[in-house]
């Protein structure tokens, strides 16, 4: 299919993150960088995905 984010890795990633990794709470440019430099750091150990 042209496109299917189900089948895509990098959307599956971006989609945790939004929704389940993320505390809902305002966040500064930097903060939001530190995340996302500890989820990508984190990911395969404490951040994975089961099918």
């Amino acid at each position: 299919p042209a496109y299917s984010p189900e089948l895509n890795r990098i959307e599956m990633v971006w989609k945790q993150m939004k929704y389940y990794w993320r505390d809902f709470q305002v966040m500064t440019a930097d903060k939001i960088e530190q995340w996302v430099e500890r989820v990508s750091n984190q990911f395969g150990k404490e951040y994975m995905f089961t099918f």
